[in-house]
Parts: structure tokens; sequence; C-alpha cells
């Protein structure tokens, strides 16, 4: 019901995750297979949403989030996607059914704690959301910021893989590494990103396709290491509640 408001009478265009994991909390498995298309209340199917961090026993994420600094209005990606594929394009759909493969992958790696495993579905992820992103008429696929991020630090030894988390086209990217070399992962992706903000050099070496003034909204990156909320959204108090209203 409340996914419905926002869409139809809010008019937010977000993706269906972003608003039912926050609310839930732990890390979940989510499918909104029939939900294409909005229809009545009790006409469509529920969503699911596993939480499968108790279920597998995970406790922590080897994950590292870098917000790139850049800035990012989500809907103007998910409208123009959502479009294309509504419309049929060939190549989207088609990488669409690609994701959607991968996505139920995953779920077995989650399962076995393998990280190296999941890392290898999460690099074939960005490498099709930025075909994706390109074949929608986005110059820099899933955006400078985000790949630039993701190209300083992909080729750690110790990073199992990059990706864009969110629409693309700014917000955050994070890196997936081996839980026992967190700490090091992190001060090498800030020194990475210190290197090519300082030496302008450096950045035209690298990036020479991307613009330069991509350098200055770096300087705004913010890294953080994840945890599994485990409670979601705290429930209102009713008295609260009524007293606002």
């Amino acid at each position: 019901m409340a996914t419905k408001v926002e869409d139809q009478d809010l008019k937010i265009t977000a993706g269906y995750s972003d608003r039912y994991v926050i609310c839930r909390g732990g890390l979940c498995f989510c499918s909104y297979y029939g939900k294409l298309h909005h229809r009545e209340l009790s006409k469509e199917p529920l969503a699911i949403c596993d939480r499968i961090d108790k279920i597998y026993n995970i406790k922590n994420l080897p994950i590292i989030v870098c917000y790139s600094g850049v800035s990012h209005h989500s809907g103007n990606v998910h409208d123009r996607l959502r479009k294309l594929y509504f419309n049929g394009n060939a190549k989207i759909v088609k990488n669409y059914k690609k994701l959607a493969e991968i996505s139920w992958k995953s779920r077995f790696a989650l399962m076995k704690h393998n990280w190296q495993l999941l890392g290898t579905y999460f690099n074939e992820n960005t490498k099709i959301m930025n075909e994706i992103m390109i074949d929608a008429g986005f110059e820099h696929g899933i955006g400078p910021a985000n790949n630039i991020l993701i190209k300083i630090i992909e080729d750690h030894p110790d990073v199992y893989a990059a990706k864009l988390t969110g629409a693309g086209g700014g917000g955050s990217v994070f890196a997936l590494v081996n839980p026992n070399k967190i700490e090091y992962v992190l001060n090498d992706w800030k020194n990475n990103l210190n290197e090519i903000i300082e030496n302008e050099n450096v950045f035209n070496k690298k990036f020479y396709n991307y613009p330069l003034e991509i350098r200055t909204k770096l300087k705004d990156a913010k890294f953080f290491k994840v945890e599994i909320n485990q409670k979601g959204v705290s429930l209102i108090k009713n008295k609260y509640l009524i007293r606002k209203i």
C-alpha cells in the first residue's frame, strides 16, 4: 500500500528494494515477480522479502561503502530505464534477464559465505549495468565518479568485487573484500583516490575520457564500513503519531 502511494500519488520513482529493506532491516533477498505493473490491492502478488542473515548465520559483511560526493536524483535514471524496458528494447530486456539470473546465483554464494564467488557475480553485474546505462543514453554508463571509484580499487588483491549501489550517475559504490583485510583495503582506496584528486597528470593518464571537473566533486567522497542493521525502521509511538496528525 505504501509503495503504491509513493509511486502513484507522490510520483516517486525508486527501486522496491530501497524501500522494503530499510523497513525490515537485516540482509534480505527480495523478489518482486508479478509486480511490474501496479494493480489494485490484493490483485497482484505480494513482494517476497526473506531475511537471510539469520537463516545463513551471516553476522557481518566484508564490505566498504564509498559515497562518491556526487549527488543525483535516482528517479531520472529509473524513469528512463523503465520506459525502455516497457517499450521492449531488446538489449535492455536481455540484460535485465541476465541480472535476474545473477541475483539468484548470488544467494547460493551467500549461503556458503563464499565471498570470492559472490565477487564474481558482482563484477558481472557491474559490467552489465554499464552496458544497460550506455544503451539507455548515459554517456559514462553508471557514472564517471562511480566508475572511477571502482577502477581505482578493483585490481587490489584483497578486493573480490567493486559494484554500484543504487541507481547510478552518482551516489555510492561498494567493495566486497577479504574479511581479514578490510582496514588495509580501506586505506589503499583512500590513498588511490587522493592521488588522482591531487595529481592531474595521474588522473589524465588513467581517466582521459572522463571530465576533469569530476576530481573536484570526488573531494567530498566519504568511506564507511558496513554493519547489518538488525532492527530496520523503529516504530513510531501511537500517541506521537496521533498528535502530529
